[in-house]
Order: C-alpha cells, then structure tokens, then sequence
C-alpha cells in the first residue's frame, strides 16, 4: 500500500511547504480581493451616493429658494426688486436643470429612476405656472400674478417639494443600504480571512508534525538497528517500512548485516579448518615422535 512515507524526503517536504505556502497565497489573494470591493464599494458610496443625495438636497434647497422668488416676483417692493429676482429665477431654474440631469445618471435603479421622474414630472407642471405669473408681472399686473402665486403656483409647488423630498429620502436610504452592504462585505471578508488564516496555521502545524514524524521515525529505527549491529547483535530482524532515503538505509543496514553474517560463518569454518588441522598436525607429530623413539630403542 502506498503511504506519504514511501515518498523521497525531499519532495515531500517540498510538498508540505507548498501545501502551507499554497494557503498563504490564497489567504493573500482572498485579502486584496476583498480589499478591492471595499475600496469599489467606498469610491460608489463618495463618487455617486454621497453626490446623489447632495444633489437631491440641492434641488430642493433651489425649490425652496424658487419660492420665494417668485413671491418676490409676484409682490415685489419696487421695479428693481421685481428685475433681479427674475434674473435671480432665471439661475435657480438653470442650476436646478443641471442638477437634475446629474442625479438622472446618477440614478440607476428602478425606484431611484421613478423618483426622478416624479419630481421632474411636477417641477414640468410648475414650469407653465412660473411663466404665467412673470408675464403678468411684466405687464405691470401685479393682483392677478398674486392670485396666481396663491392658487395655482403654491399647491403645484407643495406637490413638487413632496416629491423632491421623497427622492432625497431615497438617497439616502439608498446610501445607507449601500454602506450596511459594504460592512457585511466587510464582515464576510474578516470572517474569511480569519477561518483561511486559521486553516493556514493548522495545516502548518499538521504537516510540519507529519512530516517530521515520517522523517525522524524511520532515522530512528535505523540508528537502532545500527546500534544493534555495532553491540554484536546479527540476529535482529530488519525490516524496511518505507521506500523513502530512510528505508533505503534501512534495506542498506539489512544487507550489511547478512554480509557481516555471512563473513563471521566463513571465519568460523576457516577456525574449525583450522582446529581440525592443528589437530592432525599434533596426532601425525606424536605418532613421529612414539615412532622416532621405538627406533632410537632398537
């Protein structure tokens, strides 16, 4: 069966450290990622909520001020008077023209766009009214253009500054679901970050123990196995359970002790040759010597 220890030390802790290194690499990624959509989510926030809702103020505060304008218009204290609030209606309507063609690309969602067209729907309606007050002003009649301002300019007006104030509402509740939107993001992306730092630091600890156990286990054995041999012991059996550097040393240690095996039969049977003929040496010289004697005797 093929285990993590018949692979060689040295991809496998190539393995290892890639696996952790692997980790950080996605914890890093997952982090600038994460911090993109924030930095998108604060740039829409500033660049386009923050201008949508100051826009919308903006157009009510200039509906405000068209007002009283056009009462100053309409009851003016003198010809000078009467002169530089028109002109003054003139800019307010411009600036108010221009901003409501900003918050109509500014306004992308479907209850945004229908705010919109709401508020230019009644400020269109008062348009007519503006003008008939300021022609009966020019023609110096000054009674009618109030009774104008009374009952046609100021419910039209009323209805108009409802509907601006809805799309400032709008805005800014849509900037504030914006912002809930952007610390969820936030949340998610620490929850995230957290649970791949974590599982980083877990498989760092796993793999670095794992590792080291597959390592040093079979070194182990094997300086066991060396000790016994150098005690005299060669009748140990050995084994090898990996097929890593350390099991190669294992099977080396193994044919080293069958060849230390077979070197001390030999040099037993040399002894016993030996023996034997040490032995014949000394019976052949005792029988030369009985034999010498029996002839120095005769």
């Amino acid at each position: 069966m093929f285990t993590i220890s018949d692979i060689k030390i040295g991809i496998r802790l190539f393995l290892g450290f890639g696996l952790v290194l692997t980790c950080a690499i996605v914890l890093l990624v997952l982090g600038l990622w994460r911090m993109s959509e924030l930095q998108d989510g604060t740039n829409f926030i500033v660049n386009e909520k923050v201008s949508s809702l100051r826009i919308a103020n903006d157009m009510r505060e200039g509906g405000m001020s068209l007002a009283l304008t056009v009462r100053k218009v309409a009851n003016p204290t003198d010809a000078m008077e009467s002169e530089r609030e028109s002109k003054r209606l003139v800019t307010i309507l411009g600036n108010y023209a221009k901003s409501e063609e900003t918050l109509r690309t500014l306004s992308t969602t479907r209850e945004g766009r229908d705010a919109w067209t709401k508020a230019a729907e009644r400020k269109q309606a008062i348009t007519p009214v503006i003008a008939k007050i300021r022609k009966l002003v020019d023609d110096g009649n000054y009674f009618d253009g109030a009774l104008v301002l009374k009952n046609e300019f100021l419910p039209v007006h009323e209805k108009w500054m409802e509907s601006l104030g809805v799309l400032a509402d709008f805005q800014e509740k849509e900037m504030k679901r914006v912002y809930d939107a952007s610390q969820l993001s936030y949340k998610s992306a620490r929850t995230w970050m957290f649970l791949v730092g974590l599982l980083t630091i877990a498989l760092g600890v796993f793999v670095s123990w794992y590792i080291t156990r597959t390592i040093t286990v079979p070194l182990q054995h094997a300086g066991n196995i060396a000790d016994t041999i150098a005690n005299g012991d060669l009748t140990a059996v050995i084994e090898a359970s990996t097929r890593d550097e350390a099991g190669k040393l294992v099977t080396s240690l193994k044919t080293m002790q069958g060849n230390l095996v077979n070197t001390v039969n030999r040099i037993k049977q040399s002894t016993e040759t030996i023996a034997t003929a040490s032995r014949e040496i000394a019976s052949g010289n005792a029988d030369l010597s009985s034999r010498t004697e029996s002839q120095a005797s005769s």
